[in-house]
């Protein structure tokens, strides 16, 4: 990850607060979060399936991976052919619409080399896997095309190519590296080779391609995912580092499962607004009207408008608190919404100082991912947005359960040295 020098990006017992260590990965092990981190560059994709890494300021943002579990890869999942190694055999391969057959002509520790038999949607089928549904994997393999190919470009995809394909090795006679995530369905999932030059042309009968070191590793985790044409961008300020919204069309959502569905809940934020238009920087559910939805509005016209915050929270009854001081806009500050319906308590903080509290009742029940969650807007359904906001966030913390005041200054601190402010 990048080299900071404000302290957040780092690994999990980083020193932050004071002084003190406080690692959210093993100090909320116990308890639901998600944990958005723009100064982690190892965390974040410019493409929703996760083909091109972010590697510099002005990139859009598709794939923000949680790290409230670490964002660790697990096992390769691949165990046939040597866990995809192919060094001794190719056990677990079938060819499809191809011949398959283990080479040691490109890598000399073995590889599968796929023939293409009849034109059409492949080169090789991989691996059949049967996987967890809902969860999110990271395919990696990596492949070599000859120049006397009539299709020079060799990508790795799940099933049919409509589910998207990776990042491709397209430099013929030359060894190259092939990567995607993607989010599993129910059933057997196929984890495929192809020959395939996107939107041109499936490899020609007799076109070949290389495949070797193929893992499938799942990355636990709430991650959070952008729509193509509509996602944020990663901004470097000097020593800050923020996914940055435009107000007009970017926003990054979580679709449905696995949602919290916890009567408590905390949202920090180490954030700025730069437009005085009233904007959604967070959004559980898409409605007051919907059961279980969280919604933070900046810039509230019910507050106040340009500078103030309003926090609605909802059970089965939706309740509101408006922050009553102003904090004006293109200024940083960490802002935390608090809200339990079993107590009942909303609660607004800015800069670890309590702004507003309501013990209004918010009906029973959770607060429940029924449709989405998202960032910088409120989202109807994938692609369908309003209220839009226009800022940054340095840092994000959303917790599925109620903080000791320990836990809740410790994120708060992490989220104002990211925002570079003082709680």
């Amino acid at each position: 990850m990048r080299k900071m020098n404000i302290g957040i990006g780092l690994a999990p017992g980083g020193q932050c607060c004071g002084g003190a260590t406080f690692d959210p990965v093993v100090d909320l092990a116990a308890k639901p979060f998600i944990w958005i981190d723009p100064y982690d560059l190892d965390s974040m994709y410019q493409e929703s399936n996760g083909k091109t890494p972010v590697t510099a300021s002005g990139q859009p943002v598709g794939l923000v991976l949680d790290k409230s579990q670490g964002a660790v890869r697990g096992a390769n999942l691949i165990t046939n052919g040597n866990n995809g190694v192919y060094s001794a055999d190719i056990t677990g391969v079938t060819g499809l619409n191809a011949s398959v057959v283990r080479d040691t002509a490109i890598f000399s520790t073995g590889s599968v080399k796929a023939t293409v038999t009849t034109p059409s949607v492949t080169g090789a089928l991989l691996q059949t896997l049967t996987l967890t549904a809902g969860e999110l994997y990271e395919v990696t393999c990596d492949g070599y095309v000859p120049s006397s190919n009539t299709t020079k470009v060799l990508n790795i995809g799940l099933g049919g190519v409509s589910t998207g394909l990776s990042s491709n090795v397209s430099v013929a006679d030359a060894i190259g590296s092939m990567r995607c995530t993607f989010t599993s369905g129910s059933g057997a999932t196929e984890i495929r080779g192809y020959i395939h030059n996107p939107s041109v042309a499936w490899g020609a009968t007799s076109d070949v391609g290389y495949f070797k070191n193929l893992t499938v590793k799942h990355i636990p985790g709430r991650h959070i995912f952008g729509v193509p044409g509509n996602t944020p961008t990663y901004i470097e300020d000097g020593d800050l580092r923020a996914i940055a919204f435009n107000g007009t069309s970017q926003f990054l959502y979580h679709y449905k499962a696995p949602g919290f569905s916890t009567d408590k809940m905390v949202i920090i934020a180490g954030k700025e607004s730069n437009s005085a238009a009233q904007g959604i920087y967070f959004n559980y559910n898409n409605n007051e009207t919907l059961n279980g939805y969280v919604g933070l509005v900046a810039n509230a016209t019910s507050a106040g408008g340009s500078g103030y915050y309003a926090n609605t929270f909802r059970g089965t009854a939706a309740a509101s608190v408006n922050l009553p001081t102003s904090f004006p806009i293109n200024n940083r500050h960490v802002v935390t919404a608090i809200g339990d319906i079993a107590a009942p308590l909303i609660a607004g903080r800015v800069d670890g100082v309590e702004d507003a509290t309501s013990a209004a009742t918010q009906g029973t029940g959770n607060y429940a991912e029924v449709v989405n969650m998202s960032i910088g807007a409120r989202l109807s359904n994938v692609g369908a947005a309003s209220q839009r906001w226009s800022g940054r966030i340095y840092q994000m913390f959303i917790v599925g359960d109620e903080l000791t005041p320990t836990e809740l200054s410790e994120l708060e601190a992490i989220a104002a040295v990211a925002a570079d402010v003082a709680v």
